[in-house]
């Protein structure tokens, strides 16, 4: 052992080659007494370990089932509707909706009332008729 300034000291041990190194002398402060004292500890903790093991290989196999979901809940990710909206006005104006959609070479800009987002359906269902009617015309 040598002291250092400060008051710290530093301290070395040797090991003979092919001896095993000192065990610990009070068992780790992350788990309970029960698994070092008991018979039933170990194979209790392998047996939590394992359970988790099997749910984390269970949400890793239904991954491919669940994106979906995932699709269905993330707005972002429907190809056929996104719109950028502003918010009503304090002065009464209302919050206007911009659908921005390229169709061959045209830009398409359809600006709606952001009321209308309760009923996305029927405004996504009314402006595929208006494309259709506009590539129908062409």
């Amino acid at each position: 052992m040598v002291a250092l300034p400060g008051g710290d000291e530093l301290t070395a041990q040797l090991t003979a080659p092919g001896s095993a190194p000192p065990v610990a002398a009070e068992p780790s402060p992350l788990l309970p007494d029960f698994f070092y004292t008991s018979d039933w500890g170990l194979p209790v903790l392998a047996g939590v370990v394992g359970l988790l093991a099997l749910i984390a290989a269970a949400f890793v196999l239904a991954a491919p089932k669940g994106t979906w979901l995932r699709g269905r809940l993330d707005p972002a990710a429907q190809p056929g509707f996104v719109t950028r909206c502003s918010r009503p006005g304090a002065a009464g104006t209302p919050g206007m909706c911009l659908y921005e959609r390229r169709i061959e070479n045209a830009d398409l800009t359809v600006r709606f009332p952001s009321e209308w987002l309760t009923g996305w359906r029927a405004v996504n269902d009314g402006i595929a008729k208006l494309i259709g009617a506009l590539k129908a015309g062409s």
